[in-house]
């Protein structure tokens, strides 16, 4: 009798096993599941927010909701916007030129004091050549 008993207990614990094994893979394929599928659905849009901006072609100021600004265009004449600047020193407001990386030429022959001082120029007043300007509040 204790061979048999030994026997049935061998088999029903093979049976739990095999049980256990099966819920431990749904468990594992569900948790794969809700990490990895949201990563094939993703969103293209990003978020929005209200900006100040100048459009280069009528040269209308408004804040409006932005995403993507290369996407973006001017609600009155459909032309190309650009972030509002304002000076700090005389209160001017610009557009800041926004250079595409094919405009951008010699960026990795630079040394870092001319990158600096690169990156200082391109956001100088036009107005009064000060250096101490920042994105328009709204």
């Amino acid at each position: 009798m204790a061979l048999t008993e030994i026997k049935n207990k061998a088999s029903l614990l093979l049976r739990n096993r095999r049980l256990l094994d099966v819920i431990a893979l749904a468990v594992l394929i569900l948790i794969m599941l809700a990490v990895f599928l949201p990563l094939f659905f993703q969103d293209e849009d990003v978020p929005t927010r209200i900006r100040p901006v100048t459009c280069r072609n009528c040269k209308k100021r408004e804040s409006v909701s932005i995403g993507d600004i290369e996407k973006s265009s001017c609600p009155s004449c459909k032309g190309e916007i650009q972030y509002t600047y304002k000076c700090i020193e005389c209160d001017f407001e610009f557009p800041l030129k926004r250079l595409k990386p094919n405009e951008i030429t010699g960026i990795k022959d630079m040394t870092n004091k001319q990158y600096i001082d690169y990156r200082i120029s391109e956001s100088r007043c036009p107005n009064c050549g000060s250096i101490y300007t920042d994105p328009k509040r709204q």
